[in-house]
Formats: C-alpha cells, sequence, structure tokens
C-alpha cells in the first residue's frame, strides 16, 4: 500500500506541476509575441511600405525618412535606395540623390530605373557628358526607352547639334507602339530643322493617339495656314472650337479659366489669319472666320478691321463703314482701318470724305506713290481738275512702271484732256492737295 502511494503523484504535486507548466507556457508565448511584435516594427519592406505612400502624398521628408529605417533594417535594399533618390530629386537635394541612385546600382548594377534616373539628373543639372554616358547604358538594355531617347535627344539639341538629336527621336518613333510625348517631341525637333511636312506628320500620329491635346491641334492648324491649306487648317480650328464649346457648356471654364482663355486667344489668331487668307478668294468665308474671331476676342481692333475687310469685299460698303469708324474710334493710328474706310467711301461715291482719308494716309506712309493716285483720282471726280492735274503729275514723277503699269496707263491717256480743263478752271484758294 505504501509502494503504491509513492508511485502517484498527490493531487497537490500535480496541481503544482501544471501550474507551474502554464507559466512556463504563457511566458514562451508573450516572448514569441512579443519577438514577433518587434519584428514587425522594424520590417524592412513595411517600412518601404510606408515610405511609397508618404511619397505618394508628396510627403518627401517623411518618405525619406521611411526609406532609411527600410535600408538600416536591411542594408542591401536597392528599391529603398532608389525611391530615396527620386524623393531626393523632388527636394532639389541631386548630389544626395546621386549617391541613392549609385548604391542602388552597386546592389543591383543590371537594373535600369536607377540608371535612367541617374541620367536624366545629370542632363537636368547640366552635366551632360556623364548624362550621355548613363543614357546609354540604359539604351544598351532597352534599346526603345523612350525617356533615354527623349533626354539623349534634349542633351544633342542643347550642345548644338539639331541633326543628332532628330535622328534619335526620328529612330525612337519609328518604332510601334509609340506614345503621345515622344511623337511631340519629335514634331518640336522637326520643325526647329524646318520640315514643315514631317512635323505635321508626327503631330497627326500624335493626335491619333489623343485627339483632344488641344495644343498640338492648334499647332496643326498654324502649320496648315503656313503651307497655305486653308481646308485642312479649317478643319483642325473647328476640332478645337467644338470642345472650346463644350468646355464651356459643361462649365469648365469656372476650374481652367486660364488654359480656356489662351485657347479663345489662339483660336481668335488662327481664325483672323484664316479669314486674312481667303479675303479676295471667299469673301463669305473670309467674313464668318473674322467674325469668329471676333466672338472669342471680344474688341479687338485688328479683327474687327478684318472683318470690315471682308465686308468691303463682298460690297457691303455702308456695313464696314460703320465698323470702320468704331475701330478708328478705339484706335485712331491704325493704318489699315482708314486705308478700308477709305475704299468703302470711295465705292459709296463719297469722294470727298475718302479723299480726307486718303490723305490721312499720305501723311503716314508718304513713301507709297499709289497713295498720290488716289488722292488725284478723288480731285478729278470732284472735278478739282489742277488739284487732279498737280496729284496725277506727282504720281507719274514717283512711280514704278512695273508695280504701277495700269494706273500709269489710265493717268497718261487722262493728262491731256485734264490739263485743258484745270487750264478753264476758275482761280481757287490753295487746298490741301
Amino acid at each position: 500500500m505504501s509502494g503504491k502511494s509513492n508511485s502517484i503523484p498527490s493531487l497537490k504535486s500535480l496541481c503544482g506541476t501544471l501550474f507551474i507548466l502554464t507559466l512556463l507556457l504563457f511566458g514562451i508565448a508573450s516572448s514569441i509575441r512579443a519577438q514577433t511584435e518587434t519584428d514587425a516594427e522594424v520590417d524592412p519592406v513595411e517600412l518601404f511600405n510606408q515610405g511609397q505612400d508618404a511619397h505618394g502624398r508628396k510627403e518627401y521628408e517623411a518618405a525619406i525618412r521611411f526609406y532609411d529605417a527600410a535600408i538600416a533594417a536591411h542594408a542591401d535594399f536597392p528599391e529603398a535606395e532608389y525611391q530615396r533618390g527620386t524623393a531626393l530629386v523632388s527636394l532639389k537635394k541631386s548630389s544626395d540623390a546621386e549617391q541613392a541612385f549609385r548604391r542602388a546600382l552597386e546592389i543591383k548594377p543590371g537594373w535600369t530605373l536607377p540608371r535612367l534616373a541617374l541620367g536624366v539628373m545629370l542632363a537636368d543639372t547640366g552635366r551632360d557628358s556623364e548624362a550621355v554616358i548613363e543614357l546609354q547604358r540604359v539604351l544598351a538594355t532597352d534599346a526603345t526607352n523612350e525617356v533615354a531617347l527623349k533626354t539623349l535627344a534634349r542633351l544633342s539639341t542643347r550642345g548644338g547639334d539639331k541633326g543628332e538629336a532628330l535622328a534619335i527621336l526620328r529612330r525612337a518613333t519609328n518604332q510601334s507602339p509609340v506614345s503621345e510625348e515622344l511623337l511631340l517631341a519629335r514634331a518640336a525637333n522637326e520643325h526647329q530643322n524646318g520640315n514643315l511636312k514631317e512635323t505635321l506628320a508626327a503631330l497627326t500620329r500624335a493626335l491619333e493617339i489623343n485627339p483632344r491635346n488641344q495644343a498640338a491641334r492648334l499647332q496643326q492648324a498654324d502649320l496648315y495656314l503656313a503651307s497655305n491649306d486653308a481646308p485642312r487648317a479649317l478643319e483642325a480650328i473647328r476640332r478645337v472650337d467644338e470642345d472650346l464649346v463644350r468646355a464651356s457648356l459643361s462649365g469648365a471654364q469656372t476650374t481652367n479659366a486660364g488654359a480656356l482663355g489662351d485657347t479663345r486667344k489662339q483660336l481668335a489668331s488662327l481664325y483672323a489669319r484664316l479669314g486674312a487668307s481667303e479675303r479676295l478668294t471667299d469673301a463669305p468665308a473670309s467674313l464668318a472666320h473674322f467674325r469668329r474671331a471676333l466672338e472669342l476676342a471680344g474688341q479687338n481692333a485688328d479683327y474687327a478691321t478684318g472683318y470690315a475687310a471682308a465686308l468691303v469685299q463682298s460690297r457691303r460698303f455702308e456695313e464696314a463703314v460703320g465698323v470702320l469708324r468704331r475701330v478708328i474710334a478705339a484706335a485712331p493710328e491704325s493704318y489699315p482701318a482708314h486705308a478700308n474706310l477709305a475704299a468703302a467711301l470711295d465705292e459709296l461715291k463719297r469722294y470727298d470724305l475718302s479723299l480726307a482719308e486718303y490723305r490721312w494716309l499720305r501723311e503716314r506712309r508718304p513713301e507709297l506713290a499709289i497713295t498720290d493716285f488716289f488722292i488725284a483720282r478723288a480731285h478729278d471726280l470732284l472735278q478739282q481738275y489742277p488739284e487732279a492735274l498737280a496729284n496725277y503729275e506727282t504720281f507719274i514723277k514717283r512711280a514704278d512702271p512695273a508695280q504701277h503699269k495700269l494706273e500709269v496707263e489710265r493717268v497718261n491717256l487722262r493728262l491731256p484732256g485734264l490739263r485743258k480743263l484745270a487750264a478753264r478752271a476758275p482761280k481757287r484758294a490753295k487746298s490741301n492737295r
């Protein structure tokens, strides 16, 4: 009996053992939990992710602190080095950024991103020769890298070698697919080299990718006008105008007033140029274009004068006189406005009023011999023969035989009869001839 009792532990002893075991297990679990929590606090990936979040919010200083902590927890962390470098670039700390990019490359030599970032940063800080080396290394492993190609083109342009820059961009844009940004860069370089056709081709490709790029569309219209392609210019202008109208109807003018205002000014200028190009060939179209320019630009003396000139061309002389009187009231020294007013009054047979305008024109531009012809003609039609004769003779002396061939012939036919009329005319007080 006594042996049996010695082989079985007492209940108290068993409870005590279980209690101690429980404490031990609890301690181990607590230790494991504490260790896990400690590890979580210094988890480099988590710190890196927090840095990324801060970076995304443009909180660059905070992002750098997280990247530094991640690197401290895990020394060879090229992604953290790279992102740290980009944050430092945003803070314009180029020296520290360079160290970060080079450290990332030291850890991961074949990685393109830090080398590309380094090359672009070197280019932005004027270290062109070093930038070229890094960018060429990028292209050695990524031959179609757009950023590297575009930056190299920029460096070539800055170095005065526009031909090399263009060759680089042509190489970049001959691949497929190609980005809108790269095509616009090529268009700019083609334009600098005077290649109108190639510029338009690059712009057209860029607009196929992004039809709503108004700046590119406006440039396209400008170049079509420069190449005397009015139909295509008008098509491009109207595309932008339609977008402008939609933006106005949607209320976007209140949120982006500055950009829309610039677009309106550019559109008005293009409509006016189009109107001027068509004034002699299509007066109604010219009139419509100048009217739209005025709608877009408001009170613009040049556009109003162009509109009036189109009215003159359309033989709507009374309307033209009204417009031109208002223009001259606002811009008294506008030579084109006075010239068109003189022409409109002349067509209306108000020769005394047109004569006053012709005299104003001669005072401002005395080198233009043709003005003497119109002054003489107005005097002639007003039967002021001595004055007409004097101004015709002045015109004949100053006229260019080739440029004013028709007017010279008319005057020579008129002079014999006019001299007789002038001789019979009663003596009058001297007037402003």
